[in-house]
């Protein structure tokens, strides 16, 4: 059970860290794979359903012994080998849906049906133990699976490695479960041992024997599925509006798991006595955070309201769902419509939110229905006596002052906001506001990120570059030293186009944006574009692979200037900045071509990652850090790889330049390449 657990979690993060570079390291490839995981899962808890109501005991284990050995076939893993044939053949989408289910679709079904396959025969043999408590333990391989990936396995070994280990360690899977079930399907069975008082406890604190309702499943459904959808909507919440920290799903994944692991280890550990505080402000805290502004509350206040918040809402939910777990005769179902609930509400928050709101407004909502499902759930504990019922007004005090908090947070957010768009890579709103001396500032957001603005009035302003990229950053001062025949400039990542007011009578400039609702906003609501007076060409995709595609063709772009602005927010396209990224960028300049990134990150050092990569390249970087005082520039960190065997006289920016030492004893570990590379190594973590 342990194990099966573990390597479920394990692939998951694996598999689709593989495809990243093949299919454009975006995060429709994570997405895109969860899909392919939760649907899998589901697939997995039928098939255990199922084969537990058509067959007895040892024509279960057969069956299922034989599809272990089946799956074999699939060892070792080939997502790595495979992923270049199928992308060129089918929409990215579709092309990672079958590359998974071609490379890993048997093994991942069978891993997911061994928890109510196993439990339900672990009853059939013990029917006095508390089989309940295997699902917790389970729960707690995949929380350790989460946590390992990240913190040792990715920084340890390439993905090849990983792949080619986790295949043994399924060959091992595969020979403990088969062990198992050929014990349990043995004809002599084993003499019951008496329960241990916790486990007969456990047992007698089940539903009646009797088939659960289809009233009984729906609540089931519904209760698993808001949990889902509370998980990936504070996920957003955290990393979009708190803190853009890397890969920080791991914290509220984490807490969801563990609230399982909670729930159905003992009985004891979720009373309807000890959750009624916690469930009565829990949810008014965590919208409050919406609020609430870096110099207001600290991030790590904010975090933690919102992590423990959730560990909260999880851990009622799923201890209501613990209390009414059924006799195990019926567990398969159990886990079937728990599993349902747990693709429908990943599915209502992550597909059908960003299509029904343009903002994160899914997060507050849930949080008020949370607030009336808590309310039906301990109706009735808070209807027993006169102090019960006081109780349970203020609880519902705290839901109306939850619902009138989330409605204010929704209008506040309109105010000054001029448009707002959502779609599967983003939700960006153009904000305006006036300053103190009348001057009007338009700016484009994502989340609590920054991606460019214009002064609007007065028009002189208008096509003033600023923010990352005034005059006094790295880029602005490369720009002024451009020499004045035409050049060709290629810029990866738009924003509002701020780059194009650089554009000279004469000079090309082709801009990489994988966002169409970028590209409209920068079109529609910033001139910078439009004014510009070089000629623009907007090619709308991952950069990487449009690069890679023209290359395939023979077509190099010959960019003097190739300026990479992809690196700012939290979860960044770490394809474009590996050893292969850097070296198909080289192919597309001139000998003597720069290649300019823009990696100002609060919580990210990505300056070890170019100083190992120009090392490896043969190149120099050179670092450009500028703190402007005006009020239209800000703070940034540009780095400047140039060729070290440049014959070209040194330019004017290099004597404000300072070079990226590359000679670090460690730094092997900080050369990214699409196989191996890890964010925690460059986390600040004082921030």
């Amino acid at each position: 059970m342990f194990l099966s657990a573990f390597l479920l979690f394990l692939i998951q993060p694996m598999a689709a860290k593989a495809m990243l570079p093949t299919f454009g390291g975006t995060s429709a490839v994570w997405v895109t794979s969860l899909v392919f995981f939760q649907t899998t899962l589901l697939l997995g808890y039928a098939y255990a359903d199922r084969l537990s109501a058509w067959l007895g005991a040892q024509a279960r284990v057969r069956v299922h012994i034989g599809l272990l050995l089946a799956s074999l076939v699939f060892l070792p893993l080939q997502v790595l080998n495979r992923s270049s044939d199928i992308a060129g053949s089918a929409s990215p989408s579709i092309g990672v849906l079958s590359l998974l289910l071609l490379t890993l679709g048997l093994p991942y079904l069978l891993l997911s049906s061994t928890g109510p396959l196993l439990q339900a025969l672990h009853h059939l043999r013990f029917p006095t133990r508390n089989v309940y408590r295997l699902y917790a333990i389970s729960n707690l391989a995949s929380l350790i699976a989460l946590l390992a990936y990240p913190f040792t396995v990715e920084r340890l070994w390439p993905v090849e490695t990983q792949l080619q280990t986790w295949s043994g360690a399924y060959l091992v899977f595969v020979l403990l479960c088969g062990s198992t079930l050929w014990l349990y399907a043995r004809p002599r069975p084993a003499s019951p041992s008496a329960p241990e008082p916790s486990e007969a406890a456990a047992v007698t604190n089940l539903a009646p024997d009797a088939a659960p309702t289809a009233r009984t499943q729906a609540r089931w459904l519904g209760l698993a599925a808001l949990g889902s959808a509370l998980l990936v909507a504070t996920t957003s919440h955290m990393t979009q509006n708190i803190a853009s920290i890397p890969l920080f799903w791991v914290l509220p994944l984490g807490v969801y798991l563990l609230s399982f692991v909670i729930t159905f280890d003992n009985s004891q550990w979720y009373a309807h006595r000890l959750a009624l505080v916690p469930v009565m402000f829990a949810p008014t805290l965590m919208i409050l955070t919406v609020f609430a502004e870096a110099e207001r509350l600290s991030i790590l206040t904010t975090l933690s309201v919102n992590t423990l918040g959730l560990l909260v809402c999880c851990w009622f939910l799923h201890g209501e769902l613990a209390q009414s777990r059924p006799q195990p005769r019926y567990l398969t179902r159990f886990y079937l419509m728990i599993s349902a609930g747990g693709a429908l509400g990943g599915a209502l928050a992550s597909i059908v939110a960003p299509a029904l709101f343009n903002s994160f407004i899914e997060f507050r909502l849930l949080l008020v229905v949370f607030g009336l499902v808590s309310v039906a759930g301990l109706w009735p504990y808070l209807t027993r006596n006169l102090v019960a019922k006081g109780l349970l007004g203020l609880l519902l005090l705290s839901v109306g002052l939850s619902a009138l908090l989330a409605g204010w947070s929704v209008y506040s957010d309109h105010q000054g906001r001029l448009s707002a768009v959502r779609n599967f890579y983003a939700a960006t709103s153009v904000n305006e506001r006036t300053l103190r001396n009348g001057q009007v500032q338009r700016l484009l957001v994502n989340g609590n990120i920054r991606h460019g603005s214009q002064f609007m009035m007065p028009e002189a302003l208008q096509q003033r570059a600023g923010d990352y990229y005034g005059a006094s950053s790295g880029i602005g001062k490369l720009m002024a030293a451009q020499p004045t025949t035409p050049s060709r400039v290629g810029v990866i990542g738009l924003g509002a186009g701020v780059m194009a007011s650089y554009a000279r009578e004469g000079d090309h400039f082709t801009f990489f944006e994988i966002n169409p609702q970028s590209i409209d906003a920068a079109q529609t609501q910033f001139t910078y574009l439009r004014n510009a007076r070089g000629h623009i060409d907007m090619r709308l995709g991952d950069a990487r692979i449009e690069l890679q595609k023209q290359k395939a063709a023979g077509q190099l772009a010959g960019f003097d200037l190739l300026a990479v602005d992809a690196f700012s927010g939290d979860a960044i396209p770490v394809h474009l900045l590996t050893l292969e990224a850097l070296m198909l960028y080289r192919a597309h300049l001139k000998p003597d071509g720069v290649l300019a990134l823009h990696i100002t990150n609060k919580y990210l050092d990505l300056q070890p990652v170019l100083a190992a990569a120009a090392r490896a390249l043969d190149a120099k970087a050179w670092l450009f850090e500028s703190k402007p005082r005006n009020d239209h520039e800000s703070t940034s960190v540009w780095v400047i790889l140039t060729p070290a065997s440049s014959t070209e006289a040194p330019r004017p920016w290099h004597t404000e330049g300072k070079v990226l030492d590359e000679s670090a004893p460690d730094s092997d570990r900080y050369l990214w390449t699409d196989l191996k590379n890890n964010l925690f190594d460059v986390m600040i973590l004082r921030r």
